[in-house]
């Protein structure tokens, strides 16, 4: 468990202890920052960790009004095997991933879905009574930030509950941000 961790004050959220965590997953290494996080926090606080994996369907439309403007007569649909292939890459994370928690006895329980990321994972911490949201967070590109914004922002303007993020290290010249 880590120092921080180890000596936080007890956190109440509403009155109530700090139950039930929710965190995204995909394979990056931020995402993976923020669950050992959420699991240090679940063992200290005897939570329960919901992980979530949400299939970016909006992000494949914008790609195919981009590519609409190239081939403006022919019409542009989403694969069906494409989207299947995303849901067993999906599934397959959130499978290694319980396995993984439930490995150190942490209660937990994984919720897939598709759509916008953000807009996903506001309504599942609602329909979940989620008390924390642990994200990790990386700087997207100019073009990912221009086209789809920022996901930790809108989740944290739009949550029901506390969001704590979870930041990407950044190297720098000469040394590393610990």
């Amino acid at each position: 468990m880590s120092e921080s961790v180890e000596n936080a004050v007890p956190i109440e959220v509403s009155s109530r202890r700090l139950s039930r965590i929710l965190v995204p997953i995909d394979d990056s290494k931020p995402s993976m920052k923020a669950l050992e996080l959420a699991m240090d926090l679940a063992m200290k606080y005897k939570s329960r960790i919901c992980i979530v994996n949400i299939i970016p369907t909006h992000q494949l439309y914008h790609w195919l009004i981009a590519l609409r403007s190239t081939f403006s007569h022919e019409t542009l649909f989403i694969p069906t095997s494409l989207i299947r292939e995303m849901e067993e890459e999906a599934r397959s994370l959130l499978i290694s991933t319980l396995l993984s928690i439930r490995s150190i006895g942490i209660e937990s329980y994984a919720i897939m879905g598709k759509g916008h990321p953000a807009s996903e994972i506001v309504r599942i911490a609602k329909e979940e009574n989620i008390d924390l949201i642990v994200i990790g967070s990386k700087k997207p590109s100019i073009f990912a930030g221009l086209l789809f914004g920022n996901i930790s922002r809108s989740i944290i303007s739009k949550a029901p509950c506390p969001v704590l993020v979870v930041k990407e290290e950044e190297t720098h010249e000469g040394r590393n941000n610990k």
